[in-house]
């Protein structure tokens, strides 16, 4: 940015996160008033994906509120992806974009935490969201009969009801329902196993990136995801994938870890 200032080619950055369509107009105002601004946009989700709702009503704001973003579009001069195939979803040209998954934050947090030696721990943390895959975590995990397997899971969701009704049924699985974020990682520590259950079934999962994924990779336990579009091939040399996309596969990679 000092560069190009000092080349007097613009002033001023706008830096907006997420798609946000008063927040864009706002900017778009200021730009079309002084054409030495620049607007930079961060993208973390695409608005179509960022719910799952059938409401027909829900349906026709969320369209009326694409065609007016798409247009403010026009006016933004960089953007920040969260995913590649985000570029091709918003027609961004390669000079205009860079890819950024997340930013993760290392806590200063003691790890020195021994394992339980006569368990071993599945753990999930994140949204309980049907769509991300923790029905079939549930169903996975229910087809382990050892005794000495646990399945910890945290946070909240759509599919809270039923991972409940799943510990009731269960006493291998605990549900510690919504924890802080320092307590997740030190539980992320303790585990054998960390899971994220999302299948790349679903045309949202090319422009996501699970944040869980740094987490998970960072606590240097082993993880194990299925492969997702929005993923990059970096990360896949330290990511245990299930073979194919179904329940058995994810039972067979925790028993394989």
């Amino acid at each position: 940015r000092g560069r190009l200032i000092q080349e007097n080619l613009f002033d001023q950055v706008i830096m907006i996160y997420s798609m946000n369509i008063s927040f864009l107009k706002a900017a778009v105002d200021i730009k079309r008033k002084n054409n030495k601004v620049k607007i930079c946009l961060i993208v973390p989700d695409l608005p179509e994906f960022m719910s799952d709702s059938e409401n027909p009503i829900y349906r026709v704001l969320k369209s009326i509120e694409i065609y007016f973003l798409n247009k403010l579009l026009k006016d933004v001069d960089f953007f920040v992806l969260l995913t590649e195939q985000m570029s091709i979803k918003l027609n961004v040209p390669k000079n205009k974009y860079t890819v950024v998954e997340g930013i993760y934050n290392n806590l200063l947090v003691d790890y020195n935490y021994k394992k339980d030696s006569n368990k071993f721990v599945i753990m999930y943390s994140g949204t309980l969201a049907k769509r991300y895959g923790i029905m079939n975590l549930l169903s996975a995990f229910s087809m382990i009969i050892e005794n000495n397997f646990e399945l910890w899971i945290c946070g909240d969701g759509d599919g809270k009801t039923e991972v409940i009704d799943f510990a009731n049924q269960n006493r291998r699985i605990k549900y510690f329902g919504q924890i802080n974020y320092e307590d997740i990682i030190k539980m992320q520590k303790k585990a054998d196993v960390l899971v994220n259950p999302r299948l790349p079934d679903d045309e949202f999962t090319q422009y996501s990136f699970p944040s869980k994924t740094m987490e998970y990779l960072a606590s240097g336990t082993p993880s194990i995801a299925y492969k997702l579009e929005g993923i990059p091939s970096e990360y896949y040399p330290f990511i245990i994938f299930p073979e194919s996309n179904d329940i058995e596969s994810l039972h067979n990679s925790i028993l394989k870890v």
